[in-house]
């Protein structure tokens, strides 16, 4: 599993009683091009399973259950680095295939998806 990854959506999560130095809040609110680094350090909580301590853009860090961030993944809150700039190219890729079929609807719906996914990418590399 790489490590960093970018928020595509806002998220709030409910965070246990783990923490690393942060005061910890009722819930976890991130918010999209945020960035979360997955560390090194795990801890195995009897009855709740195996908790990873992650980090948002370098500020703050939380235990969180596996499980709850690999459904944040796989329901497309976040992705890798790699996979934010293979949708930004993809996205280019169908604009300009709507272009050369002359379609309006796919064309306006692209550069919708394009623009948010560009608006997450200075953010995602702190530019």
């Amino acid at each position: 599993m790489l490590n960093r990854y970018v928020l595509l959506l806002p998220y709030l999560h409910k965070i246990d009683c783990f923490r690393s130095m942060d005061p910890i809040p009722l819930t976890l609110q991130l918010k999209m091009g945020d960035e979360v680094r997955i560390c090194d350090e795990r801890k195995f909580v009897e009855n709740a399973g195996w908790y990873v301590l992650i980090e948002i853009n370098e500020v703050h860090s939380y235990f969180i259950n596996i499980e709850d961030l690999e459904s944040m993944y796989l329901q497309g809150f976040m992705c890798s680095f790699d996979d934010l700039e293979l949708k930004i190219n993809y996205v280019q890729y169908k604009i300009n295939e709507s272009l050369e079929k002359n379609d309006k609807v796919d064309f306006f719906t692209y550069s919708d998806q394009l623009k948010k996914l560009q608006q997450i990418l200075p953010k995602a590399y702190n530019v």
